[in-house]
């Protein structure tokens, strides 16, 4: 949802707004419109005009409303723990629904729906057996003490229209030709109980709909009387077009769970867990009792390292290098022919065929430079481990996996049959000019390549033959297509290179004769196109029919140049013809090669300048921390019981494990691929990403770490952009279950001294985030904790309530009662929290949840509120209902002239009054570090 937007207080169609009242004894609202018949502008006064009436349906013609109409309902059905200090509410696809059946006339923005949302407990209501009516029914036992007064039922109806970040938004268009950008919404301003169970209903307005839903006879009367009458304590029965239910509760609302939570300092708690290995598998006869290890997760405590390495340990390091080495040895056998043994079923060497190795270094050997983290990763047992991890990821989910590489080759086999095309097409062009192109004369190949000029590349500045022609001073009408047909037209002698007889000579010859008169110049050097100076028009001529013998004498007017202004000389510069013709042979040779470049894309140099098959491997950019972290969360995070509920931790992430999962993730899909005979060069790599960034599928920015063959430093230092363990904060608690689309920033702040403001301070936005279990929701962010440290006082965490959540409400009155609605005895908090003082930021309401300061209860309200952030229950008075009541006027002590809630309200300046900001809560880091 865009952070702009518009609230209206009604959008009506020009039909209904223009009808006005029905015709006595009518129901509906009617249009009178006038018809008349012009010719040529002017009445035609025998035609007459005529006088249709339409009738605009109304809320009596409505039976029933479509579910896909429903856009929204907030609270969810279903919902418990609702804060009841904010109004449930129904919004509406078309915005224009509310009104379009209304059967009110009034002037002006206040014009009522025909149809309210009502919120009911259940000693309020029952449900009527259905009679012949097309809606089901509900009886309210008593309107005055359950229902609303619907002469204000103008209030509860507004408009939302979305805003774009341009400058230029233009409202009157959105709403004309943009229906997805706004909305209509409907309010139920009830005081709700805390602890209480409540009946949502969308019911109609006006006794017509009342009565038609019902299947009841007879018009209303009047024919605009409304549903009910809320003074009235008769029980009323209403028919219902949709229905809800939810449950309160002042306990369980997002304001008091993020208060609820506290910091909980984790640094150094080993959340590990041990893993049994004293007999490992796949070396038979191996056993060292008592042998262990401490499996780590893909997060981890600050600053945890364990006390020693396991592929220290010789007894198991030994015969693991050998059998590995053994299996890699076997694998590498290209043609293993039809006596050979099938490769062992052994331990895999993850990573090792990415990184081009088929050795694994034994304890007492140092790896190749480059390859080491391939060592790390399959003798250290807590890599193993995690590798393990993400092959068994894999091979959960392979169908899934294989399914979506093999959609991803479609592209890539369409790239290889069009270079297999063009690299035919490259040979066949190879052959041709070198047999029928390149025996030509130099000035014909000149000719014939008239289209490729602009293509033909000279030299290492890359000019074409055009320009090259054009510098030169060649007329454009030599050696041209042209010029060929029009030499064409008549055959004349000439005789050949070796003396031999005389041969037809179709095309135009661009060579010098010795006996052309070229003033400054000395006799032409064969093969070139000597230097021009012609003086006189006349001149050029007797050049032309010389070049070209045997041309009409039309032709030879049109090809020779223009006589120049007097003492200005036409110069053509010499030209290497042959060095041209070859030039053009290069061009033929290479279109195949430049038509591959312009329709393949996205490839390499060195792939991009052949037509060899290009073989990819699938790319898969779903994170795949999403994956372990729901089927495994006890490896994800080893020891995460051990979290305190409702609480903040700041951890950090393992990159190890990160590297050595994606490494198990990347050779167990390798395997897969080629089992199945998929087309791709097995040492790419398929999963780069393991944390969810919520980045494109192409942005590069999303991935973890570069392909593995790219890996050249020790087992978790080949992040993308080199970067340390990244701090992460852990939330756990009833907030993380309840309201997991909460958000968590960093804030930095300059005042120092612990002091926090919401001004003054640089928000740091997570870099990754993601939950496991039911109730953890983790954030990490592109800071490392000793950066963090070096200015402890100065950094805050700050805990965001899900951002995009509209809601509408008041405050629970003053700061003492909200103090007394959240008692210690019911609440447990175990440290102070203050309201920051000063303007807010952004329309926050700010909780600091770090007893800097002391609170104290500001002086109460009697005429109304400081500003309309801080409206609340105190400020406004109910009906008889529960409702409240907008007939009553309000101003701002800050601002008495605002109409907000003055004589010239709306449904919308109400509902901007009574918008509700979402919560933040701050916790300083020292609380956590």
């Amino acid at each position: 949802m865009s952070g702009r937007f518009d609230l209206l207080p009604n959008v009506r169609s020009g039909v209904v707004d223009a009808a006005g009242a029905p015709a006595a004894g009518g129901a509906r609202r009617e249009l009178s419109l006038r018809v008349e018949v012009l010719a040529n502008g002017a009445p035609v006064p025998a035609a007459g005009a005529a006088a249709p009436v339409l009738e605009v349906k109304g809320a009596g013609d409505v039976v029933a409303l479509d579910p896909g109409q429903i856009a929204t309902r907030e609270p969810k059905p279903g919902s418990s723990g609702v804060e009841p200090n904010y109004f449930p509410y129904v919004e509406l696809v078309d915005a224009d629904l509310p009104w379009r059946h209304s059967l009110d006339v009034a002037p002006g923005p206040r014009r009522r729906p025909w149809l309210v949302l009502i919120t009911l407990t259940a000693d309020e209501f029952q449900v009527v057996e259905p009679g012949s009516g097309p809606l089901p029914a509900l009886r309210v036992a008593s309107p005055s003490r359950s229902l609303p007064p619907l002469a204000q039922s103008w209030a509860w109806a507004h408009v939302q229209v979305q805003r774009d970040s341009s400058a230029s938004f233009d409202l009157d268009r959105a709403l004309r030709e943009r229906p997805e950008t706004h909305f209509a919404r409907i309010l139920c301003p009830r005081r709700l109980r805390d602890g209480t169970a409540y009946t949502l209903f969308l019911v109609p307005t006006f006794e017509a709909g009342r009565l038609r839903g019902l299947g009841l006879a007879g018009p209303a009367s009047p024919w605009d009387a409304p549903a009910w009458d809320a003074s009235s304590s008769a029980p009323v029965d209403l028919p219902w077009y949709d229905r809800w239910t939810i449950t309160t509760s002042a306990l369980d609302d997002i304001e008091s769970m993020i208060r609820r939570l506290r910091p909980e300092p984790a640094e150094g708690v080993p959340l590990t867990r041990t893993v049994d290995a004293s007999r490992p598998g796949h070396l038979a006869g191996f056993s060292d009792p008592g042998r262990s290890f401490e499996a780590e997760g893909a997060l981890r405590s600050l600053g945890f390292e364990p006390v020693r390495a396991p592929h220290a340990d010789t007894p198991l390091t030994a015969p693991l290098a050998a059998r590995l080495e053994a299996a890699l040895a076997d694998e590498s056998v290209d043609d293993d022919g039809a006596d050979h043994e099938d490769p062992l079923v052994a331990l895999p060497a993850w990573g090792a065929a990415h990184a081009g190795t088929t050795e694994i270094a034994g304890p007492s050997a140092s790896p190749p430079r480059g390859v080491a983290w391939v060592n790390e990763a399959n003798l250290d047992l807590r890599n193993r481990f995690a590798a393990g991890s993400g092959a068994r990821v894999v091979r959960r989910h392979q169908e899934e996996f294989c399914q979506q590489a093999w959609e991803q080759v479609g592209e890539l086999l369409a790239a290889n049959r069009l270079r297999a095309r063009l690299q035919l097409a490259e040979r066949l062009a190879a052959r041709l000019v070198e047999r029928h192109l390149m025996p030509l004369a130099p000035e014909a190949v000149l000719s014939l390549a008239e289209p490729l000029r602009p293509v033909v590349a000279l030299g290492a500045g890359a000019r074409t033959l055009q320009l090259r022609l054009e510098q030169a001073g060649l007329p454009s009408g030599y050696a041209t297509l042209a010029l060929r047909r029009v030499a064409a037209r008549r055959a004349a002698p000439r005789v050949g290179a070796s003396g031999g007889a005389a041969t037809r000579a179709p095309l135009a010859v661009i060579l010098p004769r010795a006996s052309v008169s070229a003033r400054g110049a000395g006799a032409p050097r064969a093969g070139a196109l000597a230097a021009i100076r012609p003086a006189r028009a006349d001149a050029a001529r007797a050049w032309t029919e010389q070049v070209f013998p045997g041309l009409p004498a039309d032709a030879i007017g049109a090809l020779s140049p223009a006589a120049p202004p007097p003492g200005v000389l036409v110069e053509v510069g010499a030209l290497d013809v042959p060095g041209l013709r070859e030039a053009i042979g290069q061009t033929l040779r290479r279109l195949p090669l430049d038509r591959a470049r312009a329709e393949i894309v996205g490839l390499p140099d060195d792939e991009a300048g052949t037509l060899e098959p290009v073989f990819r491997g699938p790319r898969l950019v779903e994170p795949l921390s999403t994956f372990l972290a729901h089927e495994a969360p006890e490896v994800f995070l080893p020891g995460a019981g051990q979290i305190p509920y409702d609480t903040i931790v700041l951890l950090e992430e393992n990159p190890r494990f990160v590297e050595s999962f994606l490494a198990g993730a990347n050779d167990e899909m390798r395997r897969e691929l080629v089992y199945r005979e998929f087309p791709f060069e097995p040492r790419a790599s398929t999963f780069t990403r393991f944390w969810d960034r919520g980045s494109a599928p192409d942005d590069a920015a999303g991935d973890d770490v570069p392909p593995l063959d790219q890996w050249n430093a020790a087992l978790g230092s080949n992040a993308t952009g080199g970067a340390g363990p990244r701090l992460v904060v852990l939330v756990r608690g009833e907030l993380a279950r309840r309201f997991p689309g909460f958000m968590v920033a960093l804030n930095h702040q300059q005042l120092g001294g612990g002091s926090w403001s919401p001004t003054a301070g640089t928000t740091v936005d997570p870099l990754f985030w993601g939950s496991f279990g039911e109730d953890k929701r983790y954030f990490g962010f592109a800071l490392t904790a000793p950066e963090v440290k070096q200015q402890l006082a100065s950094w805050f965490v700050v805990v965001y309530e899900p951002p995009g959540r509209v809601r509408f409400g008041l405050d629970i009155q003053t700061w003492q009662k909200r103090q007394e609605r959240r008692s210690l005895q019911r609440v447990p908090l175990p440290f102070g929290f203050v309201t920051a003082s000063g303007p807010r930021t952004r329309g926050f309401d700010v909780a600091q949840l770090s007893g800097l300061a002391t609170a104290t209860d500001p002086a109460p309200i009697t005429v109304g509120p400081a500003t309309w952030d801080d409206l609340s229950w105190d400020h406004v008075r109910l009906t008889s209902g529960g409702y409240v009541d907008f007939d009553v006027l309000m101003s701002i002590s800050s601002d008495p002239a605002d109409g907000a809630w003055g004589p010239s309200r709306t449904s919308a300046s109400l509902a901007r009054t009574m918008f509700q900001h979402p919560v933040r809560v701050v916790v300083p880091a020292t609380k956590l570090l």
